[in-house]
């Protein structure tokens, strides 16, 4: 209230509001609020108490405010057009014990408080009521409660102070000039906390605030004039409405005096700034972050040209008075670049929610960083990049978990806003008449795609179960009152199964009919996937024996979406150039680090698809990638490789492919051609981090073995087969095709393990230096009395160390995935 009538007593006469063809002036609106405030402090108003506020877009809705303001008491915005069982749950929440309506608004009958009308037509009189009343609030009473969605379904009301407020707009290191010559608009509902940066953005600063009508808001061409006429030079938006602004806006216009332009209340995505950017570059671009427990903004960035080339949202860095950490759920700090939750501390922390004590306590907690402050957990996901700016990443309680992967929409939208032409983007998770999830997505754009374009385009960067199953064009994107995308409004959200989705080709038919004889499924259609549908390890393996040549169980695990795996199949039919050699199974393409896992005999590279999702549902920091030997699969008519060879491409690849740390891990006979892909890493001077070898200890005198070495060469294959069931591993049910090529990769991996050896103990290349890590199962018939021939790896490594994994068999990996995740990813070593 002090701030407000410095303005009033510098430029009594200047403009404070503009609504349609009418103006009122400072001192005509701190003479309303005056008289509103004598009223409502002999009604009892006054510091912590709470008046409701209940008003259609108007003067009458400022003078309310301001009103309150000066009474000393907090008011509670409502909104006439919400539903009445919201309106009543704020108004008993709230306990409010005034009510003020304005115009054209009845206040509801279950309300029992005081109701006060508010009509500006009233003339003013000069009373001494009129005069500015004696200043009764500290900075630490309360200034209004502004109620935000909950998670439990009922509303919650963030308490905000004076404090909060006044600190957000004047501190000593204020990113921005606002001043008494601005233009303001309140395009925002005053149920939204952005209103409050506009409402005090201008009048505190002693600028003009438009009042933007509710039916202009959302057209607009509408308020592009409106713009134009009121000659607004500092706008707010939420990024969706202003996309909607940057299509209208198809030339440079000088009429248009934008001077800034403030971005919140959702995740901005820069690129589509750009046409904007070319035609006003001197229009200022503040990218802002923010939350109403913390009051409205808490980071910003003025966007430059290379922000806005980039697809990430960048929120910048904590405006003055706020502290941003990056925080895991034990509220630890995180490394630069790896995601976290954003907790904010400083003046612009709230008191807390009204009347809830539980979720306070849950989402306001000591700061382990600052004694005696406070920390809000945003439950917003962020990272650092290297310089110190923010990456918003999403709602952590957004993550939608689709066949056991974690995924982040925000990354699929941001890939997909890189393809040419597209202007808007919307991902979010729909479910199908069979009750399974999967990923929808809404695009704007200014030509026709095909989702065909789409799909291989995000094939390129994302893994397959990030790959949204339907694609659907339309002319905008629908918002809400907010200007915030409305999800109820976009068009069929819930396409179920069995629809068509165009002409079969022969090779799709036959793969569906494979599908639906596996899975026992009928009207199995293109968008559909294989694992949502109900496929396992087992049916994979009886759908790429039953289809023979060309097909792989990486083309499945890669590409399980029908329509997708035909088209990647008749494309490799007619392309006979060389197989990729590494699979990433999952995580995303520029993880810090990288797990690279090595089948075990007769293994194929999908084996560690399992581990593959703990080890992302750990830790986001990892992506794990596999080797897809060749030959290991039925379909897969490439002759397997020696390891010595095989390793050498491993490298070649791994060079152009994976950016980030790499950690080793083979299990079994896979751990020769580990040890051997990391000698060569460490001479291309990329050391791996560390070398983790499963279920195997090495030869004890290669040098007596000689070259050609076999142990199961005079050994029949029921008999291999057998052996192996004694280790552990489950063969019944398997099609005979891929039980014989099994057995055939089976004896050459371990052909090739001895090879390796001998190489070694013959060419004696020098130690690793990169540590050795040997796990062994304690119940492995494969490594009896590991806890001490664990050391012969020491011939190979300059440091070794031994992990047991109690109660485990040969085969953990599959039967103790958890623990070994742990250990990859460095949990275990922490818990031990």
């Amino acid at each position: 209230a002090e701030l407000f009538e410095e303005q009033v007593r510098r430029n009594p006469e200047a403009v404070a509001l503009r609504w349609q063809d009418q103006s009122v002036t400072y001192d005509q609106l701190n003479r309303r609020a005056n008289r509103l405030a004598a009223r409502l402090r002999r009604e009892g108003a006054g510091p912590d108490r709470l008046v409701a506020l209940l008003f259609h877009r108007g003067p009458e809705m400022l003078t309310a405010v301001m009103g309150v303001v000066k009474s000393g008491a907090a008011y509670v915005p409502v909104d006439p057009e919400y539903p009445e069982e919201r309106i009543r749950f704020m108004l008993e929440d709230s306990r409010a014990l005034i009510l003020l309506t304005g115009p054209g608004v009845d206040a509801p009958d279950f309300y029992s408080g005081t109701v006060i009308p508010v009509d500006v037509s009233i003339p003013l009189t000069g009373e001494p009521a009129e005069e500015n009343p004696s200043l009764v609030n500290r900075p630490q009473d309360l200034l209004y409660i502004i109620y935000t969605s909950g998670s439990t379904g009922q509303p919650k009301g963030a308490m905000i102070e004076h404090r909060n407020v006044v600190r957000l707009l004047f501190n000593d290191r204020m990113p921005f000039d606002f001043s008494a010559q601005d233009v303001w608009t309140l395009f925002h509902s005053y149920c939204f906390d952005f209103s409050v940066w506009e409402m005090y953005g201008a009048l505190l600063y002693g600028g003009a605030l438009v009042l933007v009508p509710r039916e202009t808001a959302r057209d607009t061409l509408a308020f592009r004039k409106l713009l134009i006429r009121e000659r607004v030079s500092a706008l707010n938006q939420t990024p969706g409405a202003f996309y909607h602004l940057v299509s209208a806006d198809t030339r440079y216009d000088p009429l248009l005096q934008l001077r800034m332009v403030i971005f919140g209340g959702e995740a901005l995505k820069p690129m589509l700034l750009q046409p904007f950017h070319s035609r006003y570059p001197d229009t200022r671009l503040v990218n802002m972050y923010g939350i109403t427990e913390t009051t409205v903004h808490v980071t910003w960035l003025d966007l430059t040209g290379d922000d806005m080339a980039r697809p990430a949202s960048n929120i910048g860095r904590p405006i003055p008075t706020t502290r941003v950490y990056i925080l895991d759920r034990h509220l630890n700090p995180l490394p630069i670049g790896v995601p976290g939750e954003i907790c904010v501390s400083g003046d612009g922390v709230c008191r807390g929610y009204l009347n809830n004590p539980e979720l306070t306590g849950k989402r306001f907690v000591p700061s382990p960083f600052v004694p005696g402050e406070r920390l809000y957990r945003s439950g917003d996901l962020g990272r650092f990049y290297p310089r110190g700016d923010i990456e918003y990443l999403g709602r952590i309680d957004s993550q939608v978990k689709i066949r056991g992967h974690r995924i982040e929409l925000g990354e699929i939208e941001s890939r997909l806003q890189l393809f040419e032409g597209i202007r808007q983007v919307v991902v979010l998770p729909g479910e199908t008449s069979a009750g399974t999830t999967q990923l929808i997505c809404w695009y704007v754009a200014d030509r026709e795609i095909l989702r065909q374009q789409l799909e291989v385009f995000l094939g390129e960067a994302l893994p397959s179960y990030m790959i949204p199953a339907d694609f659907i064009q339309l002319d905008g994107i629908p918002l809400n009152s907010n200007g915030k995308v409305d999800t109820r409004q976009l068009p069929d959200r819930s396409r179920t199964a069995g629809e068509s989705s165009g002409d079969e080709t022969p090779l799709l038919k036959r793969i569906r009919e494979i599908w639906e004889d596996v899975l026992g499924i009928e009207g199995i259609r293109p968008e559909d996937h294989f694992f949502a549908l109900g496929g396992d390890s087992l049916s994979a393996v009886s759908v790429v024996s039953r289809l023979g040549d060309g097909f792989t169980f990486a083309d499945l695990y890669q590409h399980p979406v029908l329509r997708q795996l035909a088209e990647v199949v008749s494309r490799k039919e007619k392309d006979s150039g060389r197989r990729d050699l590494l699979i990433r199974l999952a995580g995303h393409p520029e993880a810090p680090v990288n797990i690279l896992c090595f089948p075990y005999g007769g293994g194929n590279g999908t084996i560690y698809r399992d581990l593959a999702e703990v080890v992302v549902d750990t830790s986001e920091e990892y992506a794990v990638w596999s080797v897809d030997l060749p030959g290991h699969n039925p379909g897969d008519s490439r002759e397997p490789v020696g390891a010595g060879e095989l390793a050498r491409q491993i490298v070649q690849e791994a060079e152009q492919r994976i950016r980030g740390r790499i950690v080793l891990y083979g299990h079994c006979v896979g751990a020769a051609l580990a040890l051997e892909t990391a000698r060569l890493l460490e001479e291309s001077g990329r050391s791996p981090e560390e070398v983790y070898l499963g279920a195997i200890v090495p030869p004890g005198n290669p040098g007596r073995l000689g070259p050609g070495h076999d142990p199961w060469k005079l050994v029949s294959d029921r008999n291999i087969l057998g052996f192996l069931g004694r280790l552990g591993m489950a063969s019944r049910g398997l099609e005979s095709d891929y039980l014989e090529n099994m057995i055939r990769m089976f004896r050459h991996d371990v052909r090739s393990f001895y090879q390796l050896f001998y190489e070694l103990h013959r060419k004696q290349p020098g130690r690793l230096k990169t540590p050795v890590h040997c796990v062994v199962g304690q119940k492995d018939l494969m490594t009896r009395g590991g806890r001490i021939r664990y050391r012969l790896w020491n011939r190979y490594a300059e440091r070794t160390r031994l992990t047991v994994i109690s109660n485990a068999r040969h085969y953990f990996m599959k039967t103790n995935t958890r623990e070994l995740a742990d250990l990859l990813t460095g949990s275990g070593k922490r818990r031990r």
